[in-house]
């Protein structure tokens, strides 16, 4: 196929979306939507040129595999070394390890899968793993892995139904991620294959059907298509549900350029010189900024500001420069002239992460040494991690769904003690062990939570959130239940429903409390204190606090009254004066990542809760 300068200004737009979003431009909000745009480029371009070779009879997988391989593998394991290095001067051990994992799957193509497991993409802790942008890269590959295969069987079968095939392939996959999504696995259609084939086999589409469409179409279609991705990256945020329908603004948008050809008046715009060469560069680019942004922020603690934002996408654009000079080209014009060689130069190429990815965590202690005190608050933080909250079955992590919810162990009531539900995320769910330490056994706490809802009505979110929350409440009719407390981690969109949810409960259950929001801090709180030690630096945890969730527990305080309501602050409780208590009694962290307690955090944090329903008469002497 002929070269389009246009192609590699798209790429451009793309990796330039992806790099603001990373930055935390305000602007950009739904810059993420840039990977999408990259997946339709590379459907286009590498179905048009295994089409093309099959049309002429010079079609290999040997010849397929040794481009991708000297297109994907040079840069990738040259960013993978550097940062393995680096981190090595800078991260704790336990932060190195999880770095050393990551590593061992993306040089395996399928750090998807890992991140799928550890790590949502728009979770706070994700902003700690600096391979995490790796994700995509293993979803192209693993894409690659059977598509080939498939054009050439249909090309060699049913030559006449290729674009019928491509459709069903693509309806079938935007279904599934549709459906992921909505019933809350979130992480599954983002992360996963099945759920983002379509974004590629858009561009197949593209390339297989060779669309003519008349100058002025081309010329609109330009624009139109240019108009979608800005609108998805201006308009979408990280509280999109995402990929969806949602992802139909940006792939559309990709379509529309492409279809469009060079000589649209966007496209023209797009093939202008210096916006080429950003699209030349882009690979590198895109595998060079998260890293350096992650490590940045996992050494400084230090918030993007202009001056950061700027020097960052400087610098690692500079680096993608000589990484796309000095690597890049050379290396893509590598001959590997056999099978054996192709396949060879395939599993060294792995190996040699794999055994980066091993081996580095061993030096961390010899150039970055930890006291005693130091390695013990981080081993903490993996031991009280999700202990308490009753995960998978009376709290569902993202991934899990409603179906794993057991009724009659957590919201079932007690026929001879009084009993109280509680409703609501990942917060609430933290406050169940604390609870029921409080409690003593002389009262039955109740429990229906699911990552990232919120108890406020009318229930929306994820289809598990819905399910586990509406049927709690539903069963409330004809239950015994004297008090239901509502906790999350509430936002200004929660305050405005709150009053009206609050009245609609008291006619069921006559005690309701609101819970206010937890102390967050900006970066995980172990890493905090760890950091705070390792540079004599005692303050560091305050200055790291989230203070905007001051202001939000005052209106939701507002809110609870107005609806009449019982409200209990945990901030007033654990941060007097704004300084919030960073260890409990034990010595454990508050938090075990950015805000969620484990056991011993939990019983500080829910001992003004069991005194607030104490002082209720149907929990009097309970």
């Amino acid at each position: 196929m002929q070269y389009r300068r246009d192609i590699d200004g798209l790429r451009a737009v793309a990796v330039t979306s992806v790099v603001a979003y990373h930055l935390s431009t305000p602007q950009v909000s739904g810059g993420f939507v840039g990977v999408d745009v990259f997946f339709v480029i590379s459907g286009f371009l590498i179905t048009s040129l295994i089409h093309g070779e099959l049309e002429d009879g010079r079609f290999t997988i040997t010849d397929f595999y040794r481009r991708r391989l000297r297109r994907i593998v040079p840069a990738l394991l040259t960013v993978l070394l550097v940062t393995c290095v680096v981190a090595s001067c800078l991260l704790f051990d336990q932060e190195l390890h999880e770095l050393s994992r990551s590593a061992v799957w993306a040089g395996l193509f399928s750090s998807n899968l890992y991140f799928w497991q550890h790590a949502g993409y728009f979770d706070a802790p994700s902003t700690t793993q600096p391979l995490l942008h790796t994700w995509s890269l293993g979803v192209e590959e693993q894409f690659y892995l059977f598509f080939p295969l498939l054009l050439l069987a249909v090309h060699r079968w049913a030559r006449r139904h290729l674009t019928v095939v491509l459709v069903v392939i693509c309806a079938a996959s935007f279904l599934l991620g549709w459906e992921q999504v909505r019933t809350g696995h979130v992480s599954a259609g983002f992360y996963l294959l099945p759920g983002r084939a379509w974004e590629l086999g858009v561009g197949g589409l593209l390339a297989v059907t060779g669309l003519a469409l008349p100058r002025a179409v081309r010329h609109a279609g330009s624009l139109l298509g240019l108009a979608l991705i800005a609108f998805a990256c201006h308009h979408l945020t990280s509280g999109t549900r995402f990929p969806g329908p949602a992802a139909l603004f940006p792939v559309l948008g990709a379509a529309l350029v492409i279809t469009a050809g060079r000589e649209a008046i966007g496209n023209r715009v797009l093939s202008w010189q210096p916006i080429v060469f950003v699209g030349l560069v882009s690979y590198s680019w895109y595998l060079w900024h998260w890293p350096a942004i992650v490590l940045y922020r996992l050494y400084t603690f230090n918030e993007l500001h202009w001056s950061s934002r700027v020097a960052i996408a400087a610098g690692t654009f500079v680096l993608a420069v000589l990484s796309w000079r000095f690597v890049e080209g050379p290396l893509r014009r590598l001959r590997l002239p056999s099978r054996q060689h192709v396949f060879g130069f395939a599993l060294v190429t792995s190996l040699a992460a794999v055994v980066l990815g091993l081996v580095v965590q061993p030096f961390s202690g010899a150039v970055h040494p930890e006291d005693k005190q130091t390695r013990a608050l981080l081993a903490l933080t993996a031991t009280i991690q999700d202990k308490g909250n009753r995960a998978k079955g009376c709290f569902l992590p993202d991934g899990f769904a409603a179906s794993g919810y057991d009724v009659a162990k957590c919201d079932t009531p007690s026929t001879t003690e009084p009993s109280v539900l509680l409703l609501g995320d990942s917060h609430a769910a933290d406050l169940w062990y604390g609870m029921d330490e409080g409690f003593a056994g002389k009262v039955d706490v109740l429990q229906a939570t699911a990552s990232g809802c919120r108890p406020v009505l009318p229930l929306v979110g994820a289809g598990r959130c819905v399910t586990v929350l509406k049927g709690a409440l539903g069963r409330l009719a004809g239950q015994h239940v004297q008090a239901i407390v509502l906790s999350g981690r509430w936002t200004a969109a929660d305050v405005n429903q709150l009053p009206a949810t609050i009245r609609q409960l008291k006619a069921v259950t006559p005690i309701v409390v609101v819970v206010g929001r937890a102390p967050e801090w900006t970066s995980k709180l172990p890493s905090l204190l760890a950091r705070a030690r390792d540079r004599h630096e005692p303050d560091l945890p305050a200055r790291k606090l989230d203070r905007s969730m001051f202001a939000i527990d005052r209106r939701v305080e507002r809110a609870t009254e107005l609806g009449g309501g019982t409200f209990v602050s945990l901030l007033d409780h654990l941060c007097p004066g704004e300084r919030c208590r960073t260890l409990t009694d034990g010595g454990e962290p508050m938090a075990f990542d950015t805000s969620h307690f484990g056991e011993q955090a939990s019983v500080v944090a829910a001992g003004p809760i069991v005194d607030a329903l104490h002082r209720k008469s149907a929990f009097a002497g309970g």
